[in-house]
């Protein structure tokens, strides 16, 4: 949380399937505003670069 209402969570890759190398899912980035009561999907930039590279 960077504040008593507003915070950020990078959700992972969900395992799946009996292979436990199997991820179905892709990872995303959430935000909350109000205390983490919703959260809502950040969009992602198909352009940005990765950090560090």
């Amino acid at each position: 949380m960077t504040s008593t209402t507003s915070g950020w969570l990078a959700a992972a890759a969900t395992p799946c399937g009996k292979d436990p190398q199997g991820f179905c899912a892709v990872p995303v980035l959430l935000r909350t505003t109000d205390q983490g009561k919703d959260w809502r999907t950040v969009p992602s930039n198909p352009g940005a670069s990765p950090v560090g590279s």
